[in-house]
């Protein structure tokens, strides 16, 4: 009966033993998964700090050429307001000229016949 509880303590004790040396297994195994875990997450962390940085660039940019094409339709628009008034100017100083060359062939036609 000795003999009995002998070997029935020992199955129990290789069985707890067995047991220990699993845990132990799956607690390295758990261990080293958490490390990938841990650098997957680092990575991601370092992905997402550097996309949130682009991002807030891009941003910053797009704000820039706003302000840019703003600030250029307004000069587009008054330099279309300089060239109208200049185009109107011209063409009254042109009706100006055609009038005063009316005139100087009036005189000139009236000096050739007051000197005839």
């Amino acid at each position: 009966m000795a003999d009995k509880q002998s070997t029935d303590s020992r199955r129990q004790i290789e069985s707890l033993v067995q047991e220990v040396l699993n845990k132990k297994s799956r607690i390295r195994e758990l261990e080293s998964e958490r490390k990938v875990l841990q650098q997957a997450r680092d990575e991601l962390e370092h992905n997402c700090n550097s996309l949130t940085k682009q991002l807030d660039m891009c941003q910053r940019q797009s704000e820039s050429q706003k302000e840019r094409l703003v600030a250029f339709k307004a000069s587009a628009e008054k330099w279309e307001d300089t060239r109208i008034e200049l185009t109107e100017q011209l063409k009254a100083k042109e009706d100006t000229l055609i009038g005063l060359e009316r005139k100087m062939r009036d005189v000139k036609d009236e000096l050739y016949r007051t000197v005839q």
